[in-house]
């Protein structure tokens, strides 16, 4: 882990240097600042006087994107080396690739300015559903076909999508493609940080830099010391059998430690979830006391009701006398809005395990299950 966190240094150092003196004429005089980013890593920005320059990392610390986002002509150089993509920040046409980035524009107030998204069925955001009944936004097909020649009718637009998968290279060239990273933030408020790439993209980092001080105000007002005694928490979800689980140098793995609790597999660092066998999933319900699944199920009211819980898991002692609990997707916007609200998420682990400390608080993510 060491080793890796050195190489994710390195390539962030190397990918933007400390800018030197401007080069000489109109174009190249404007002085980048660096704004600091309090959690997230995997994007840098600049503030200059001829707009904002952000940088995209990807998983390696390896640069993705170099954008300038300045109405500035000729536009000024990048703060660092390497070519830059230039933004119009009077663009008003936003096309979504992905559901997570919805909470972003609706909380800055930029969502009218989506003219299309994918995955209309599964966006949870009012404003949008609406405008997607009216027809001020298009839905995309699911069907690569279909939905590239929906992409190619649309007029130049800024498309936010995540750089995995391979769908960007399908994009008609004509627009603009904007990388999203904060899926590997692995700490809460880097994800909720992203909302300053947001701002800065779509000419309202102020709003962002004030929503972001917030959040961040109210979640590190919650987090609580791991104590001797702290409950051990498993977290994971089952599918078709199998039973997979965050990594501790997850985000749900952090939400659990600053909950005051003590994550189950924290010593096991790894890119994704990790694929437990059955023997070990028995244990862990014979050593937690604190029993947390993720799922997706419409209508969950009870223990046995959860995916991959059978007789065994039912007559465990994390099922038995422990605390169990449910973050549903078919009932909670898990993937979407409580990316900027790390502090709700981590308020109602707070109250699960510590309900003393959190009187009348009402669950929002995270919610315990009956027997």
């Amino acid at each position: 882990m060491r080793h890796g966190t050195a190489l994710l240094v390195l390539a962030l150092a190397s990918a933007c240097a400390t800018p030197g003196p401007p080069a000489d004429g109109p174009a190249a005089q404007a002085r980048w600042v660096e704004r600091t980013n309090e959690a997230a890593t995997h994007f840098r920005r600049w503030q200059g006087p001829a707009g904002e320059a952000l940088l995209v990392l990807g998983a390696e610390g390896d640069t993705l994107a170099r954008m300038l986002v300045s109405a500035a002509a000729p536009p000024p150089q990048g703060p660092c080396a390497g070519p830059w993509t230039v933004i119009d920040p009077a663009q008003e046409r936003l096309v979504l690739l992905s559901t997570t980035h919805t909470a972003y524009l609706s909380a800055l107030g930029t969502l009218p300015r989506v003219v299309a998204c994918a995955w209309p069925e599964l966006q949870r955001d009012a404003g949008l559903r609406q405008a997607l009944t009216d027809g001020r936004t298009l839905g995309l097909a699911d069907g690569d076909g279909a939905r590239q020649e929906q992409l190619s009718a649309l007029p130049e637009a800024l498309v936010l999508h995540h750089p995995f998968g391979g769908e960007a290279a399908r994009v008609t060239r004509h627009h603009q493609l904007v990388p999203v990273c904060e899926y590997l933030e692995p700490h809460p408020l880097g994800r909720a940080e992203w909302i300053r790439f947001f701002g800065a993209l779509t000419g309202t980092s102020g709003r962002a830099d004030s929503l972001f001080k917030t959040i961040a105000a109210r979640y590190r007002a919650l987090v609580r010391p791991v104590d001797a005694d702290a409950a051990e928490v498993f977290l994971g979800s089952a599918w078709r059998g199998t039973w997979s689980v965050p990594a501790g140098n997850s985000l749900m793995a952090r939400l659990v430690t600053d909950a005051g609790a003590r994550y189950r597999h924290a010593g096991r660092h790894a890119v994704g979830n990790i694929d437990l066998p059955l023997e070990t999933v028995m244990a862990d319900a014979h050593a937690c006391t604190v029993w947390g699944v993720v799922a997706d199920v419409p209508q969950l009211h009870r223990r046995s009701e959860l995916p991959g819980v059978d007789r065994r898991l039912l007559e465990s002692p994390a099922f038995q006398r422990g605390i169990v609990f449910v973050a549903n997707a078919a009932e909670a916007d898990l993937f979407g809005r409580a990316m900027l609200e790390p502090d709700v998420l981590l308020a109602d682990l707070r109250a699960l395990l510590h309900p003393e400390e959190l009187p009348g608080h009402g669950p929002t993510y995270f919610r315990s299950l009956p027997q």
